[in-house]
C-alpha cells in the first residue's frame, strides 16, 4: 500500500528549536497526563525559555509518578511554586502557566546526545525575564 501526497508549492516545517545545554527560565506552555511506557502515570511538560539568546526554545520533560521517581516530582511542584507535600491530586493544568528555572544537559541516548532536563529551581517572580534579550540564567545562578 502505499501513500499519495502532493506536497507541490509546501513550504518544509521550521520545528521550534530546542534548547542546548545550560541553564534557563522557562514557563510551562503545555502539560499533558498520560502513561509512560512502564505504565506510571505521567505528566508531560512542554517548556518554553523566557528570555536570553535561546528566547522560545523549548523542551519536553516527563514527571513520571512512581516510588522512583517522587524526589523529581517534588523538586519539579517546588519549583514551579505548587504544592508539594502530604498526599496530592496533581492535574496537567496546574502546570500551564507556571515558571522555574532549569539546567539542561546533554545525555547520550541511540549513540547520540540528546537534551534532558537535569533539575528545576524556583524563581522568584523579579528574576523571571519578562522581554526577549534579557539575560539568561547561568550555572552560577542556580544552587546545584
Amino acid at each position: 500500500m502505499s501513500i499519495k501526497v502532493n506536497l507541490t508549492g509546501v513550504d518544509a516545517w521550521e520545528g521550534g528549536v530546542i534548547l542546548p545545554p545550560g541553564s534557563y527560565y522557562v514557563r510551562v506552555a503545555d502539560a499533558e497526563e498520560g502513561t509512560s511506557a512502564g505504565g506510571d502515570p505521567q505528566i508531560q511538560l512542554q517548556l518554553k525559555a523566557i528570555g536570553g539568546e535561546h528566547d522560545g526554545g523549548e523542551i519536553r520533560d516527563w514527571i513520571v509518578i512512581n516510588a522512583r521517581t517522587l524526589g523529581k516530582v517534588k523538586q519539579v511542584l517546588t519549583a514551579l511554586g505548587l504544592p508539594s507535600d502530604g498526599e496530592l491530586d496533581l492535574s496537567a493544568e496546574s502546570f500551564v502557566g507556571k515558571a522555574c528555572q532549569i539546567v539542561v544537559r546533554n545525555e547520550p541516548y541511540d549513540g547520540k546526545d540528546r537534551a534532558r532536563v537535569k533539575a528545576y529551581s524556583a524563581s522568584t517572580g523579579s528574576d523571571i525575564p519578562t522581554t526577549a534579550g534579557a539575560a539568561p540564567a547561568t550555572s552560577t545562578d542556580l544552587p546545584f
